[in-house]
């Protein structure tokens, strides 16, 4: 195993049984190349400063795979991707990678079954909708975000070097970019310029399911 697989396998085990698809599916998604670069508190607990994970990598994948550790990837309206290393920011998080505990406990309460149709409302680091995907297949998944940039980039990240289904903002993507395993096949991610969730407007449906963050943030 490489350094980022004993970290997922640990982190597996951790948060879900072995031998059902949520352990198989934690164990197989790379989830720091989804979080390259987060926030975390300076020395003094006055700002923010950004890390950067490849400068680091072994404490990048101690970050990733703890979880206990939330990752803060927004202050007010910067990204981490987008912030000057060793400037100091003022603001509250607008934006994390959610708990993957959580993340797991959400999706278990949802009672989700092979064929259904999930939106899932907030794509924010991907991680989320990776899991989905391997589990209920990406044709399955539609993921939304209010923000853009963290759509396109999500397109990027987990479409590898495959072309496959793709909507929202998204430019052509990467070659360098990682395969998350899952073939040819991907998640439809949007854009939407909606601060409320769609579901309020859609007829409940037994074979379609959202999720999102009840607390309004999107997390992801």
């Amino acid at each position: 195993m490489t350094s980022w697989q004993t970290r997922a396998a640990a982190l597996a085990a951790d948060i879900s049984d072995p031998g059902t698809g949520w352990h198989d599916a934690v164990r197989s998604v790379p989830r720091h190349v989804l979080v390259p670069r987060w926030f975390a508190r300076s020395r003094d607990g006055e700002a923010w400063k950004v890390l950067d994970g490849p400068s680091d990598e072994p404490a990048w994948l101690d970050a990733a795979y703890d979880s206990r550790m939330t990752l803060v990837t927004r202050i007010g309206a910067v990204h981490a991707d987008h912030a000057d290393p060793g400037a100091r920011y003022g603001g509250r998080p607008a934006s994390s990678a959610t708990l993957p505990g959580l993340v797991l406990d959400m999706y278990r309460r949802a009672r989700l079954v092979d064929g259904t149709s999930i939106l899932d409302v907030g794509t924010g680091s991907g991680y989320g909708t990776a899991l989905l995907a391997l589990i209920f297949g990406a044709d399955q998944i539609t993921s939304i975000d209010v923000a853009p940039r963290l759509t396109a980039a999500q397109l990027h990240t987990r479409a590898g070097t495959g072309r496959g289904r793709r909507t929202g903002h998204h430019q052509p993507v990467p070659r360098h970019r990682p395969d998350l395993g899952m073939g040819t096949r991907r998640p439809s991610v949007r854009h939407s310029p909606w601060h409320h969730s769609p579901h309020r407007h859609q007829p409940a449906d037994r074979d379609h399911h959202h999720l999102d963050d009840p607390s309004g943030r999107l997390l992801g």
